[in-house]
């Protein structure tokens, strides 16, 4: 992870630093190690909880901007991380191609925990509204709509994300492969969204908040023949309607 020139100058001078002023006088500044902070967090895309890769992040000291840095999610998890030197108050902006812009202001002096503040930033992608988003680990019983206990995870964390989202409207689209009769696969996606709807409200979302769509095999991602096409075309994805 690479930090601003000026912090990384300053972190490895660390105790004391000396710099000659105007006027021929000296003005020393001392730096408390308690003063140096370190920043991290995860940049992550607010529908999937996916990081982002390549996240930027500039970072300035307030009210002045004496201290200004750079830098960026490097890896999939979307960590970031960089550090704060002796200001009460810094201004983020992280930005991110295809995701919506977002500011803030820390506080790393007050809330800092034995010197490290985590802040998490949850991305909001521009044109959120035609958001469709595959449920990739939903797993049904073949033919069925019974859903596996090891889907549980993934349907809990579009709870939480609808929870921490108290306006948002989704829509739930059914898809099976085109194998067999059309009226059976349109039945078969009908019946595996209305499942997933029950599991949701019985977790306490509104009945009003989620729609159903079922395709059936109308809308494959593949048309090839192969049983991988097969698997991929079985799928539920989730629409997002409004936010």
């Amino acid at each position: 992870m690479k930090y601003s020139f000026i912090f990384l100058v300053l972190h490895i001078s660390a105790i004391d630093l000396t710099f000659a002023g105007t006027n021929s006088f000296i003005n020393q500044w001392t730096i408390k190690n308690d003063s140096i902070i370190k920043v991290t967090g995860y940049i992550y895309d607010s529908v999937t909880t996916k990081g982002i890769i390549g996240s930027i992040l500039t970072y300035e000291a307030l009210p002045y901007g004496n201290f200004i840095g750079i830098t960026q999610s490097s890896d999939s998890s979307g960590y970031y991380e960089f550090l704060t030197l002796g200001n009460d108050a810094y201004r983020i902006e992280v930005k991110a191609e295809n995701y919506k812009n977002q500011v803030t202001n820390i506080f790393p002096i007050n809330d800092h925990i034995e010197g490290t503040l985590s802040k998490n930033f949850s991305m909001v992608r521009e044109h959120a509204e035609r958001d469709v988003i595959l449920l990739e680990n939903l797993i049904f019983a073949l033919g069925k709509s019974e859903i596996s206990e090891n889907s549980f995870p993934e349907l809990d964390r579009l709870v939480i994300f609808l929870k921490e989202n108290p306006g948002m409207i989704i829509q739930l689209e059914g898809h099976t492969d085109f194998r067999g009769g059309k009226s059976k696969n349109m039945k078969l996606s009908e019946d595996r969204v209305a499942e997933v709807k029950r599991y949701m409200i019985g977790k306490g979302i509104e009945n009003y908040r989620i729609l159903t769509m079922a395709y059936g095999g109308s809308n494959p991602i593949s048309k090839n023949a192969s049983e991988d096409a097969a698997s991929q075309n079985r799928r539920v994805e989730v629409r997002i309607i409004k936010r």
